[in-house]
């Protein structure tokens, strides 16, 4: 919405304003400040021929400027150059709550030369310079052009086409930094090849242009300061002041610096919080600086009006709500209100996250009254428990939920305690509502561990008796053996078939086990006999 258009002399300024409502019911602008030469000018010499007089001649009346050099030019005059000077007032209207925000660009439009014969520019890349002493295009000539400082000049790329075709936006945020902060006096810019011997120029129309639209501009950022309104509450009021910062790109950059007046207290920061009005007029200033040496002020004037009005009153159908729902508070008794929560109408809608007691200051012909309201937060505070939050798989947890009088499970069940088996790690949901109907809900994760994968090989499962097998058990870090070793392998020799199991417990607490069985087989019962035991050398036995 364009609010406003401000023309103050020749500095032609226009002030953009954009609002939007906020849920605060704040209104937030933007600041674009627009400003146009006071004067600008070209300068030139040459070097030869007919047109000698040129350095001492005035051209602040043209409807264009030039950076440029030439070595033809078609009235017959040798080799020369032009350079331009463009300067600007950034005195703004009302600039009391503005602060410059570092954010400012020069835009120049081309304007076409015709009896130039350019099209043998190759580049025309440009210096722009502060100047050192101030001029005026009434009567800046070449031979009496000011000096420029040759730190802190601005280069300006080639324009893309072989000749200057173009418009330019150029960055000079810097140089208004320099002349707000006392660095240089605003003696305007001066703009210049950076090569001034080879054929090259760059022409811009100037003020003096018919078409307004083609005139050179600087467009600034401008911060404003925004203090409350001035206002009237009740004799002893509490109140909170808050400066808003609009169209700063970092508002971090800025500084708040607070004074009561009254008392002569000073407060830093963006607000000043619980401050007691006295009776009377209660004065505070707020001052806000920023790193670009700019200042701006606002007062606030909190009257304290003596508490004889006992007509106001704050009514609500619903002091108890549920978390989440709102209540309507309606304030009679006067004709003017402001709440604590900073609105000003008779009725407001609220929805605390918690109890939260309301007041209201109101003033009219009979003086100024308040009242108070508590809005009452009924959440139920749910809670889920469980025996165990971590299990292992295939095994059960049981989760109790309270604080409420019904309840509803993520996994469909409505009871207050549920018993789950989850096969992975799962959370668990639930909603109680109470009494009064409000509800409110708890999570639950229970991690689920899988149980160790054991498993024993041997390296024979059938022996014969005395033998001995190895057993091997795998899957775990720590075993338990049923003939009570604890090694991941062992060596048996049972003395009959036997069935030998092994358990572990990982770091989860979590079990496994295996078993394996050894047969053992009898060893024959072989018997030898002889016909005799003794014989003579020579003799035979039959066995």
């Amino acid at each position: 919405m364009l609010l406003n258009l401000i023309k103050l002399g020749n500095l032609k300024k226009t002030i953009f304003f954009i609002a939007f409502f906020l849920s605060s019911l704040s209104l937030v602008f933007s600041q674009t400040y627009k400003f146009y030469p006071t004067d600008d000018a070209s300068v030139q010499k040459n070097y030869g021929g007919h047109c000698v007089g040129w350095e001492n001649e005035v051209f602040g009346d043209r409807d264009y400027f030039v950076a440029g050099a030439w070595t033809y030019y078609n009235l017959g005059c040798g080799n020369g150059m032009h350079r331009a000077f463009i300067k600007f007032d950034f005195n703004i209207a009302n600039n009391s709550k503005y602060l410059y925000d570092n954010r400012a660009v020069l835009k120049l439009f081309h304007y076409d030369l015709l009896y130039h014969g350019y099209q043998g520019v190759s580049e025309n890349k440009l210096f722009i310079c502060l100047p050192k002493e101030d001029w005026s295009e009434t009567s800046i000539t070449w031979n009496n052009q000011p000096d420029v400082f040759s730190e802190n000049q601005i280069l300006v790329p080639s324009c893309s086409t072989a000749v200057s075709y173009e418009d330019y936006v150029i960055n000079v945020s810097d140089f208004l930094r320099r002349w707000f902060c006392g660095e240089y006096e605003n003696y305007g810019m001066q703009i210049r090849l950076v090569t001034e011997s080879i054929y090259r120029r760059a022409c811009f129309a100037s003020k003096e242009n018919a078409n307004s639209d083609l005139w050179p501009f600087i467009e600034a950022e401008y911060a404003k300061i925004e203090a409350p309104e001035d206002d009237s509450v009740c004799l002893g009021s509490v109140v909170n002041l808050n400066c808003n910062l609009i169209n700063a790109a970092n508002p971090n950059d800025y500084t708040f610096n607070w004074k009561n007046i009254n008392l002569g207290k000073t407060y830093s920061g963006k607000s000043i919080l619980d401050t007691i009005i006295l009776a009377g007029k209660n004065e505070f200033v707020v001052t806000v600086t920023n790193p670009w040496c700019q200042t701006a002020i606002d007062t606030v004037c909190i009257y304290g009006i003596e508490n004889n009005n006992n007509n106001v009153e704050i009514f609500s159908q619903d002091t108890n709500i549920c978390k989440g729902d709102t209540a309507k508070l309606i304030a009679i008794g006067a004709s003017q209100y402001q709440w604590s929560n900073g609105e000003s109408n008779d009725s407001i809608i609220v929805s605390p996250t918690l109890t939260t007691t309301y007041y209201v200051t109101g003033v009219d012909s009979n003086g100024c009254g308040s009242d108070t309201i508590t809005i009452k937060i009924n959440a139920p505070n749910i809670n889920i428990t469980a025996d165990k939050t971590e299990i292992c798989s295939g095994d059960a947890t049981n989760l109790i939920a309270t604080g409420a009088s019904q309840y509803q499970w993520s996994n469909g069940e409505n009871s207050e305690n549920i018993i789950v088996s989850p096969s992975l790690t799962t959370i668990y949901y639930v909603t109680g509502v109470d009494n009064n109907g409000c509800s409110g809900n708890d999570t639950i994760s229970i991690k689920v561990s899988d149980i160790p994968n054991i498993n024993i090989t041997a390296d024979k499962t059938e022996i014969c008796l005395g033998d001995t097998a190895k057993l091997i058990a795998i899957g775990a870090d720590q075993y338990e053996w049923s003939n009570g070793e604890s090694s991941d392998n062992i060596t048996v020799s049972p003395a009959s078939t036997t069935t030998y199991y092994v358990t572990s417990i990982d770091t989860n607490g979590c079990s496994g086990s295996d078993t394996i069985t050894i047969t053992v087989n009898e060893v024959p019962n072989i018997n030898i006999t002889v016909d005799k035991t003794e014989i003579c050398s020579g003799d035979a036995v039959k066995l």
